[in-house]
């Protein structure tokens, strides 16, 4: 301190000071007197060397097995007590999939003190487990007896398999048309899969009509009226209800076959009927002839598993 025309006498707060605490503002005075009288200067003082506060969320939570199966949001909570935050890191979106992932966010106040943090542990997983259905085929035609068995595959690359898809079968019961579907896959996700399913058919093991029948393309030569024994094997007794609604049936045909047989065997019946002969595992469908037919006919055997067998018979007088 110094006076120009007096000396000076005395002061107050002009020693150095120092400000070790952080203060939002704190004022230093100084005061002289002097033969003139009392003066005074003040000066303000801001410290802030503490870093700023920050803390991350994310939004959605994860479910029960730490996986999300949508975006998720990560936001940023900035704090600064003395200096305040000059800048805070915006809200981050992730929306690849992947696991492990993380967001990082930083803080910085009015004084150029910094902090950061990061938000972790983030597991996305929008994609739906992959099923199929094993053993079957769409479209295909097996044999009685020869069906694979049919099942359920689940896969998920990412988040791994939850809850494996479980196999529904419908159709039959014996043979016909069955579907065979796989439904019920979640993967640990929660992404829920999409069912799949496999069509296919299941006939009879015929192996053609046996004797006293000859199969096409032979014209088989019968006398109207007469009873014919129609012998075929399915490979095993699968009851008498075999056959399709209206089967069999016979139908009025050219007589183009040039290799004819005749029946050597009939048998005494007053109607149509079907057995089953178990020593020899052989069906026998008795056809009852119509006395008036003439020319060529056409024996159509129509099964329940949707195929068709046909005969060809000539009818003499």
């Amino acid at each position: 301190m110094t006076d120009s025309e007096s000396t000076v006498t005395s002061t107050t707060g002009c020693g150095p000071t120092t400000v070790s605490a952080d203060t939002a503002g704190t004022t230093l005075t100084c005061s002289a007197t002097s033969g003139g009288g009392t003066s005074s200067q003040s000066v303000t003082i801001k410290r802030d060397a503490t870093a700023p506060t920050i803390n991350g969320s994310a939004s959605p939570g994860p479910n029960g097995a730490g996986w999300n199966k949508t975006d998720v949001d990560v936001s940023f909570t900035c704090g600064d007590a003395t200096s305040g935050i000059a800048s805070c890191s915006p809200n981050q979106t992730l929306s690849v999939e992947g696991a492990s992932q993380s967001a990082t966010g930083t803080a910085i106040d009015n004084a150029g003190n910094s902090a950061s943090t990061t938000v972790s542990g983030i597991n996305i997983d929008k994609t739906a487990p992959s099923v199929a259905v094993t053993g079957v085929t769409n479209g295909a035609t097996y044999t009685l007896g020869s069906v694979p068995a049919a099942g359920c595959s689940t896969t998920d690359a990412l988040s791994g398999v939850a809850t494996w898809a479980s196999l529904a079968m419908s159709g039959g019961p014996v043979v016909g048309s069955f579907t065979a579907t796989c439904g019920g896959a979640t993967d640990n996700a929660d992404n829920a899969a999409a069912s799949a399913s496999a069509t296919y058919n299941v006939i009879y093991n015929f192996a053609g009509f046996f004797r006293p029948v000859d199969n096409l393309p032979t014209m088989n030569i019968v006398k109207a009226g007469s009873a014919v024994p129609v012998k075929f094997s399915l490979n095993g007794n699968h009851g008498l209800g075999i056959f399709a609604s209206g089967y069999p049936r016979s139908v009025s045909t050219s007589c183009t076959n040039t290799t004819q047989d005749s029946i050597e065997e009939t048998v005494t019946a007053g109607n149509s009927s079907l057995s089953y002969d178990p020593v020899a595992d052989q069906y026998n469908y008795v056809w009852k002839t119509d006395k008036s037919w003439t020319g060529c006919r056409e024996l159509q055997v129509m099964f329940n598993d949707g195929t068709t067998q046909k005969a060809m018979f000539k009818f003499t007088k």
